[in-house]
Formats: structure tokens, sequence, C-alpha cells
């Protein structure tokens, strides 16, 4: 039924309550109550009669145009103005709108509607995979909807003071509004506020959609900490409450100006610093100031952006969720060690540990130049300090640097010795121009100094206490008897750390009697070296990753491991446990439902890498039979490029970390002309 000029469109129990959405998600909730419409003169056809038009044009949108009135029920993306619109008899998905003219989009007009707001639109219409949807609509008429909104329920105060709040608490602040931050259809989804006493993110499209960098605002919102839904089990284990934000917001007052930051207040510090700050501190959003060394790294499909310390090497990623299109303006500062207001946007976090993510709030490139009175200083900071534990179990046998130079800051030659109080507890030996860290054997505790020299700078000392402790390594198993557990059972087990896990962060432990998949956190991976004798402790799991009612067996894995002793050494693993008499295509043909991924073989194959704009794959190949590894992308696996294409003999594992009806190889080794390779991807010590 159309309805003609003058028309009171009323929809009952229906009010718009704009909010932004704590999941992350673009878009705003309703409620229901009773709004009417002022008059109109255009001929609207319901939203039920849109649809059944929609149901009769699914291979192309019609030609004619309809007018169609509604409330906006939500709004999804504030550039092209996808949205959602209501009236009594249904709801219809708004693909794009315009101006009135049908030429300016939705995020070029000056007077936007918001949720809540009244519209006529003047339609195409068409079904989409299923959905009936207004195609183009020209938004012929506006009328705003003042949602309630009571200003009183507010605390007014400064941002400082607003991040020491409990969640959920009412704040009322006022900012400068600075680095906006974009959706994954590329729309504005929220923005940072930054006032004389510190920063805060801003989250929701909707009011992202009406502020520009340099507006004075004053607004309105609720304290919430965000995490990824499906991190939230990984961030509370590691005690990570979240990304501090403001959310549901509305705005009070926007000045339309274009001031200045005041980032007087930001604290400076090193990148080193920021990535090691506990994961309990309140410092998501808080903007720092940083010397930094830039880096894009082009991926498959993607880009990062790096922002490392001035060594060129520590640091940490861009939070990103446009695959990083949306940091293109950081290009010019590629390669450079520029001025960088930093912020830790969120931790991600993995089942593992969790990894600090930036946004760079301002970035200036002033012609850096290293003091070189700070040599040592540097030297000690970001190559020795680190070096030593303060407690041994056993010989880490480590090579240490003697001297040090840096080309990215420009110089060469500073040297390190090294000396110990009480050599029979841990000494320094040097052959052939290397100097290797030992523990000697006697427990104790010894003073280890290091004394740092370059060119005509005070020499640097400085002592650390190191201690050695001899095991309690008490009774263990040998891998084959980790394998024969009972699932679930929390077991000790022996044996040497092998090559890497792929796309898991963890190694294969390896005996004589056979190998397993362990799967730890970053802390205790970073304490090991390949070729340690370990002691570990962790729940034995025979179907990890297999999905409620699946009915392949999973991975077999020793999960979340501690260490419960490391006895160090450089030890080769045995491969007395791997089979030599099966060919790929046994592997390839092996049935996810068979319990086969504890078991490691050699065989030959060729390595077959494909690459192309959108992903990466590598596989192990024979004749016919072409075995996928698991990885999320080929470069993970980067230790067999140089092998593509050529026969080589492998050291391989069946595996299934997440739920497939196949198991896929995950390979340790590679030996070409008599030179063997190692899968090293997890190691850092």
């Amino acid at each position: 039924m159309k309805t003609k000029t003058l028309l009171l469109l009323s929809v009952a129990g229906f009010m718009m309550l704009a909010s932004c959405k704590s999941n992350g998600e673009n878009g705003s909730s309703t409620s229901s109550s009773q709004i009417s419409s002022p008059e109109y003169d255009y001929d609207t056809i319901s939203i039920a009669e849109a649809i059944e038009i929609c149901s009769q044009n699914k291979t192309a949108a019609t030609t004619d145009r309809y007018y169609i009135a509604g409330y906006v029920e939500s709004i999804d993306d504030y550039n092209y103005g996808q949205m959602t619109i209501k009236d009594d008899t249904g709801s219809i998905l708004v693909y794009g709108s315009y101006g009135a003219d049908g030429v300016n989009r939705f995020g070029d007009l000056e007077d936007k509607p918001k949720v809540g707001d009244l519209v006529v639109l003047y339609s195409t219409l068409t079904e989409f995979d299923g959905t009936p949807e207004i195609k183009s609509g020209w938004i012929v008429f506006l009328k705003h909807i003042e949602i309630p909104f009571d200003e009183a329920n507010y605390s007014e105060m400064s941002i400082a003071k607003a991040r020491e709040q409990e969640q959920g608490k009412l704040i009322k602040t006022t900012g400068v509004v600075a680095r906006p931050t974009k959706a994954a259809n590329g729309a504005y989804d929220g923005f940072y506020l930054v006032d004389s006493s510190s920063s805060i993110y801003i989250h929701g499209s909707d009011v992202a959609a009406q502020v520009q960098e340099g507006n004075t605002i004053t607004i309105c919102g609720k304290l919430t900490y965000w995490i990824l839904d499906t991190e939230k089990a990984n961030a509370q284990k590691f005690n990570y409450a979240g990304s501090i934000q403001l959310d549901e917001c509305t705005i009070v007052n926007n000045d339309k100006g274009s001031k200045d930051l005041d980032l007087s207040w930001a604290k400076e510090t090193t990148v080193k610093e920021m990535i090691n700050t506990p994961f309990s501190a309140n410092v998501t959003n808080q903007i720092f100031k940083v010397n930094s060394y830039v880096k894009k790294n082009q991926g498959t499909g993607f880009v990062n952006y790096y922002f490392n310390d001035i060594d060129g090497t520590t640091g940490s990623y861009t939070y990103t969720k446009c695959n990083g299109s949306d940091y293109a303006w950081l290009d010019e500062f590629d390669g450079k060690i520029c001025t960088v207001y930093l912020t830790a946007a969120n931790a991600k976090s993995n089942p593992t540990g969790c990894v600090w993510r930036f946004t760079p709030i301002k970035v200036s490139y002033d012609n850096y130049q290293f003091d070189k009175t700070n040599v040592n200083s540097f030297v000690w900071e970001y190559h020795v300090k680190d070096l030593f534990k303060n407690e041994y179990t056993g010989d880490p046998a480590v090579e240490v640097p003697t001297s040090i130079s840096s080309e990215l800051l420009g110089f060469t030659g500073a040297t390190i010795t090294y000396s110990s109080s009480n050599p029979a507890i841990a000494d320094f030996e040097t052959k052939e121009d290397k100097t290797v860290f030992h523990i000697k054997g006697e427990e104790g505790t010894t003073k280890i100094s290091t004394s740092i020299a370059y060119e005509s700078n005070p020499v640097l000392t400085k002592t650390l206490d190191i201690t050695y402790k001899k095991p309690e390594v008490g009774d263990s198993l040998t891998v084959k008897q980790a394998i024969e557990s009972a699932d679930q059972e929390t077991i000790v087990v022996r044996g040497i750390a092998g090559p890497s896990l792929v796309n898991q962060v963890g190694f294969y432990l390896i005996d004589e009697t056979g190998a397993i998949a362990v799967k730890t956190d970053a802390e205790s991976m970073a304490q090991i070296s390949m070729g340690n004798e370990v002691v570990l402790q962790g729940k034995k799991n025979d179907h990890y990753g297999r999905g409620e009612g699946a009915t392949c067996s999973g991975q077999i894995c020793l999960l979340d491991a501690k260490i419960v002793a490391n006895l160090y050494g450089k030890h080769e693993y045995s491969t007395a446990s791997f089979i030599t008499d099966k060919t790929l295509l046994d592997l390839y043909n092996t049935k996810a439902e068979t319990a086969a991924s504890a078991q490691v073989y050699t065989l030959r194959a060729s390595v077959l890498e494909e690459v192309n704009d959108k992903y990466s794959n590598i596989y192990l190949v024979d004749g016919e039979t072409k075995l996928s590894l698991y990885c999320s992308s080929s470069k993970q696996y980067s230790f067999l490029s140089a092998f593509s294409g050529k026969e080589v003999t492998v050291e391989v594992a069946l595996s299934n970390w997440n739920n497939k009806k196949f198991y896929k190889g995950s390979v340790l080794s590679v030996t070409y002309e008599g030179t063997k390779t190692y899968n090293k991807l997890n190691y850092t010590a």
C-alpha cells in the first residue's frame, strides 16, 4: 500500500539508543518506544513491500526507484552509508546511501543521519545472496530524532583521572581529537582523545563520524576494557585487563576547531621499556614519546609496520584491522629513526603469552643523530644486560659478544670484557676468537663483571650476581612413556629440545625412545635453546584441537609445559625412533582418525612453495603426492625456501592442531648434499 502526502509515520514501541559496542564491532543497538514523523510529500512504500520487490529482482537492481521511509536502526559504514532502516512492517539493509542529488556519498555529507533518525530514501532494490537490500538510497528527507540523554549521570574529570576509574564508570571529559582508527571496511570506528594530562581511546563509528582531528570536544561515555572475545581466557591467564576506552559515547559539544595536540605530558621512554611493561599495567592507549626505527614489512596480502627501538630489532607491530592499508602514511618514515608519540593500543593474547601492539599518534623525522657518548650504555642495555640469568641449573655454554658495531647508529668496535669473582662457579673461556660463558660445577654465587669500552668514552663496568644450583630432577619419564601416558595426565618428562613447531609456540622433545610435540609459553621458550637437555612438566593431551563430535584424532602433545630444570648443553637429538621405511604417499594416506602425530619419519621428497597476492603455501612433493605443511604462511618455513624445487631428505611429523579431516606435515629438518638444516622458528635463546 502506498501512502500519500501528509503521511504521519509511526513505529510503535521503537526508541533508538545509540551505543558504541564493547565487542569492537561497528554499529549500534536499539530498543523500542513511540516516535512520530513530521509531514513530508513523498509516495512511500512500506519496507515489507520493498522486501517483496527485492525478491523479484535477484539478478540486478531495479531500474525504477521507490520512496521508502524508516528509522535508522544501525549504521555499519559511515563512509558508504551502509545501514539498516526499520518501520512497522520490518527492516531492510541499505547497501549504500547518498545525498538527495545521488552524487555525494554518505561520508561526504555535512548533515548525516544518526541512529534513531527518520529518513526517506529514494531507492533501487535487489536481493543479494538471499538478503533483500536497498542497493542505492538517496536521502531525500532527514529528521534528527533526539535520543534521551541525561548529562547529569556522568562525572566530569580529566582524562588522567578517568583512566583511574572502575570499569563501567560514566565519565564526562574534554579533549582534542587525535589519531582516528579504521575498521576492516575502511570506515572510521574511533579516535584518540588527548588533554593536558593524558590520552584515551574513544570507541564508536557513530561518534568518529562527527569529528575531525583538532576538534576540541566534550564527550560522555562509559569506561570499558576491550578484549577480543576469543582472547579473554588467554588475557586473564596473563593478567591483562584489556584496552581502556570510552564506549557508548555521546558528544555534547564540538568546537569544530583545529587545535594542536598538547603532548608535553607524554613520558619519554624507549620502545624496549614499552614492550617489557607488565601486561597488568594500565598503559593501553596512553601516549609515550620514543625514538623509534620505523620498518615496513610487506607480506602476502598485508603490510606490517614495526616500531623498533634504536637497536633496529627490539619492538612490535602496529595494530591494524585493514591489513596495514590504514598506515600507508608511514611509508615516508620507512627505514628511519623517528620521533614517535606511540601508544600500546592493546595486547594480542595467545595461549602462550601476550604481545603489545602499537598505534602511532604522531611521527616526525628530525634527522636523528645518535650521541656516541652513549655507546657504552647502549651496548649494555641492548647487547649485554639480558645475556645472563640470575640462576642456573646447568651449563648454558652460551657465546657472548666481545665487540659491537651498529651501522644504524654509526659506530664500530665497542669492546666488552668479562670476568668472574669465583671461576669455580662460573667463568669465561676464549677459544678461536669466541668467548663462551660456562657454569663450572661448584654450587654458589659469583659476581660477573662486564666492562664496555669505546674510543675515549669512560669505561662502563657493570656487575651481576649469578647463582649455580644443582638441579633436583627427581623421577621423570622417557618420551615414549610420555606418549603412552593417559590423556590429561600431568607428567614430568626428560629429553632434548629438538626442532621448532610451526604456528604453535613450542618444539619437539626427543630422546632415543620417541618424539612428542611440546606446547609452552613464550617466557619458557625464551629460556631454552635447541639442543638443551630439559625436564618439563605438563599435561599429556591425546586429542588437542579436536572439536566436539569430530572423529579426527587431533594432536598428541605435552600441553602448557613448564621447565622443571634446564640442564643445558648442545646435544644432538637422537633419531633412533624415527621411521625410515615410509614414503610420502604413506603419510598422505594416513587417516585423520589414526593417532599418528607423535612419530617422526625420515624420507625423500621435494620442496614446493606457492605464493600469490593473497596467501602462500608450502608442500612436500613426491611424484603425484603433494603433502601440505602446517603453517599460516610459507614464510614460517623460510629455512626451506633455499631448497624449493630440490629433492632433499626431510625429517617430518604429521600434525593436526586444528580439527582437520586430514593430516598436514611438520618439517623438523632438511638435509641437502650432506648439510642438515634445522627448523629453529621459535628459538630466540
